[in-house]
């Protein structure tokens, strides 16, 4: 695509993700998603033909092997798709448009947050708890209200790399093709990356490469909520930073390689702290803390109070992300 077209395109695209609710069709991840079952079912049967010399090596495991390559033939699927669709006369142009509106998340991603906090505050903790659930993948049957809004403001902080910068930094250097072959990537990591039996040589593949495509986007969505937070006033405790060595020593300690930078600096920013113990899979996992620290219970909770003030943050961020972007493409435009 060339990138005068990208120029307006992008910023419309964030437009509408922000300001409109996907439509009552099937959603493009959801039809990448059939395509990834479809794929499992073929290729994994190849395993043990694909089986190297060297047993205990993950690179000669026929598991491995098998799901790297469906993950090649997905990334190169959904390209192929795009550009054929991207292609077509006359509504080409639209169907682009659309799918830079659709692989981007965070309207949709602001909203639930928004409809999960006004459950949590009217009492209703059964709704909580579902609506939270649509973020997570913990499990949260038992949890209680502190519990909720923690998860809830884990998931925004760590879903705005995911669902927004990650897209949106990709979507600025490959157009739609890079944009969709991330979201690809990223798919195959949310279903396939577990560690789990059936999935912890088949999946290992899309789980590395998300951790690689989302490595520099997950630094810069922690660099723009560091910089947007100094001109939002007390939205934000600018005050209580504690420094970039402080928060790179929690980012690290996640067992996800890119996770704990958004989350990092959005506990330092609104003064209330994210891990601590969650239920996964019903088994409990003590997940490293980030943000500041009490001494007493050994956290500071979130509340309705600070859920809003995260939530315009991200909102905030997301708008000097994207113009960033049209700067980065407007340069080279000029160049």
């Amino acid at each position: 695509m060339e990138v005068s077209t990208l120029v307006w395109m992008m910023p419309l695209a964030v437009v509408l993700d922000l300001g409109l609710r996907y439509p009552h069709i099937p959603h493009p991840v959801s039809l990448v998603g059939r395509m990834l079952d479809a794929l499992e079912s073929r290729i994994r049967p190849l395993a043990a033909k694909l089986q190297g010399g060297s047993p205990g090596s993950t690179l000669s495991n026929g598991e491995f092997r098998a799901g790297l390559l469906a993950l090649l033939v997905a990334v190169a699927l959904s390209v192929m798709a795009l550009r054929l669709l991207g292609g077509l006369p006359f509504v080409g142009g639209w169907i682009l448009i659309f799918l830079c509106y659709s692989g981007l998340a965070l309207g949709h991603l602001l909203r639930v947050g928004r409809k999960a906090l006004a459950a949590l505050e009217r009492g209703d903790i059964e709704e909580g708890r579902l609506r939270v659930s649509h973020l997570v993948s913990r499990d949260l049957r038992e949890a209680e209200p502190r519990e909720l809004y923690r998860a809830l403001a884990e998931s925004l902080a760590e879903n705005f790399n995911d669902a927004f910068i990650a897209p949106l930094f990709w979507l600025t250097l490959g157009g739609p093709a890079g944009l969709w072959a991330y979201k690809t990537v990223s798919t195959a990591d949310s279903m396939w990356g577990y560690h789990m039996a059936r999935w912890e040589y088949f999946g290992k593949a899309a789980a590395r490469a998300d951790d690689v495509l989302a490595f520099v986007p997950a630094r810069l969505s922690s660099l723009l909520l560091w910089l947007t937070a100094y001109g939002m006033g007390g939205a934000t405790r600018t005050d209580a930073w504690p420094g970039w060595r402080t928060v790179c020593a929690q980012a690290r300690r996640m067992e996800s390689p890119n996770a704990g930078w958004p989350m990092a600096v959005a506990a330092w920013m609104h003064g209330a702290s994210m891990g601590g113990p969650t239920t996964y899979r019903g088994e409990l996992v003590d997940k490293p803390r980030l943000g500041p620290l009490s001494d007493k219970s050994g956290d500071v909770t979130w509340d309705g109070a600070k859920l809003r003030g995260l939530m315009f943050h991200l909102f905030v961020a997301g708008l000097a992300g994207t113009i960033a972007a049209l700067l980065c493409l407007i340069v080279v435009l000029w160049v």
